[in-house]
């Protein structure tokens, strides 16, 4: 009886490797997968909120120069206040503050000014920053 089932598993087994291979129950179960897909309730998608690049005509600074100093001092402040932080998190404050944002290439701006003042703030070279010591 024992080997009865032992050969009876062992054709059930070839006998569902060839049909698993067959093309035809490949693109049966392709179409299957397909039409579950269609059949299943669409996802609701909101549309995308264009951010606006530009500065406000209000945000006239006063002197040249005076952005630079402010975005230092907002640096400064909050690495002293969160610690080593990405620079991409840096950045997002910077454009909530309205302090940077309208630029082509904010995150390279950043990159810029962050290279220049490389004496004041240290990076791990995974693009995380604080305070130099």
């Amino acid at each position: 009886m024992n080997d009865l089932l032992t050969n009876m598993r062992r054709e059930l087994a070839q006998l569902e490797a060839e049909v698993k291979n067959d093309p035809r129950i490949i693109k049966i179960n392709g179409l299957k997968d397909l039409i579950s897909v269609y059949e299943a309730k669409p996802a609701v998608v909101k549309p995308l909120q264009t951010v606006k690049r530009s500065p406000p005509k209000s945000a006239k600074r006063p002197a040249k120069g005076s952005k630079e100093k402010e975005v230092k001092a907002e640096i400064q402040a909050f690495l002293t206040r969160q610690g080593s932080t990405h620079r991409k998190v840096l950045l997002d404050h910077l454009i909530e503050l309205k302090l940077m944002g309208w630029e082509k290439n904010p995150l390279k701006s950043l990159a810029i000014y962050l290279a220049k003042w490389r004496d004041e703030f240290a990076s791990d070279g995974e693009g995380n920053y604080s305070i130099r010591d």
